[in-house]
């Protein structure tokens, strides 16, 4: 996996912090002026990216094209925008692409590996996703609970069959 940070000054400190703690997951790092100009690397594209676009000014208008980029690339690439705020809007377009995270500045180290990791096992890992069932009761005494249970069962038993126990 190849990772691009955004950034115009390689020599910032901030792009120094993340290149090596990139470099420590084992990544190889390359540095783009601009977040569509990731994409005109020959680099990209060969493997999933991880995009790395780190905002000191957080006016908004980086994140929203972060989002969008994610939102276009989603299969070649994830976008990490890092900033120490971030509006609403920007943060769900970045969720809702299902390619996007945002990381705060003071936790970096952190979130930066665990959002690595989860992106890594979903390139190299299952591809299962989870499920959320909700009941939700109309009234008093017509039997969700026990709707909501003898689901429970039923799902319980079903994966015991589907792996053999």
């Amino acid at each position: 996996m190849v990772a691009f940070v955004v950034h115009a000054n390689p020599s910032d400190e901030r792009a120094r912090l993340l290149s090596t703690l990139l470099t420590q997951l084992g990544l190889d790092v390359s540095f783009s002026d601009t977040v569509e100009a990731v994409a005109e690397s020959p680099l990209f594209g060969a493997s999933r990216a991880l995009v790395l676009v780190p905002d000191d000014e957080a006016d908004g208008t980086l994140a929203e094209r972060a989002a969008r980029f994610a939102e276009a690339k989603r299969r070649q690439a994830f976008v990490i925008y890092i900033a120490d705020a971030i509006s609403a809007d920007h943060y769900k377009a970045l969720v809702r692409s299902e390619a996007g995270e945002w990381v705060r500045w003071p936790s970096l180290a952190a979130e930066l590996l665990e959002v690595y990791r989860r992106v890594h096992n979903r390139v190299s890992g299952p591809t299962n996703t989870a499920k959320v069932v909700t009941f939700i009761g109309s009234s008093g005494g017509v039997g969700n609970t026990t709707l909501a249970v003898e689901t429970a069962v039923q799902l319980c038993s079903k994966e015991k069959k589907n792996s053999g126990a």
